[in-house]
């Protein structure tokens, strides 16, 4: 009786180790160590501003808007078939590769008023044959230049680098405003203005 305690005893022990090991390889099986860290840019380490110049880029600035495209259409340029053209100049004056994510057109659609001794009817024709077009041109020739004639909020591929220390030059895009007076339109007796709402390029520090 006493061997066959001492038999089921030692049993009970290997039986209660084993236990214990495939318990433990169970545990360990599963653990996971990670490490890993998440950096958020804020208002004072992502910033896209824009610049009056090409050659040198701003120190400060809060706002990607072009606000308040307007143009004169008078003499030669009061006719069918011309253009007018404004270049922006964004920078990235931040910590972080910015991304061009999206172009927003307030209003894409142009309002026209009459120039003094301009008959209103006839720019009010004309005004049909106005159009406008945004297109961001990157001087490193990073990417072809990209033209948007309205609202467009899927744009990948077109990222500002920041500036390198020690580097020369600061990376910028060169935005290029355009309105123009198509070749068929109908033509008005005088000169008049253009005006069209503001437009927003959203910079993301993801593309």
């Amino acid at each position: 009786m006493r061997n066959k305690t001492k038999i089921i005893a030692v049993i009970a022990i290997i039986i209660a180790a084993l236990g214990i090991g495939i318990g433990f390889a169970a545990f360990s099986s599963t653990l996971t160590i990670s490490s890993s860290a998440t950096v958020t840019p804020s208002a004072d380490t992502f910033k896209v501003v824009f610049g009056n110049s090409d050659m040198s880029a701003p120190t400060s600035g809060t706002t990607t808007v072009i606000q308040n495209i307007t143009f004169d259409f008078s003499g030669k340029y009061a006719t069918p078939g011309k253009s007018r053209t404004k270049t922006y100049y964004v920078y990235n004056i931040g910590e972080y590769v910015a991304y061009l994510n999206s172009v927003t057109f307030a209003n894409a659609t142009p309002t026209c008023t009459p120039g003094e001794g301009t008959t209103p009817s006839l720019v009010e024709a004309a005004c049909e044959g106005i159009s406008l077009s945004i297109s961001v041109v990157a001087p490193d020739l990073s990417f072809d230049t990209q033209t948007y004639t309205q609202t467009t909020t899927d744009i990948s591929g077109i990222a500002l680098n920041k500036a390198e220390p020690g580097g020369t030059g600061q990376p910028h895009h060169n935005v290029q405003v355009k309105v123009t007076y198509a070749a068929n339109s109908a033509r008005a007796d005088g000169p008049f203005s253009v005006s069209f709402g503001d437009v927003t390029l959203n910079y993301g520090s993801a593309d």
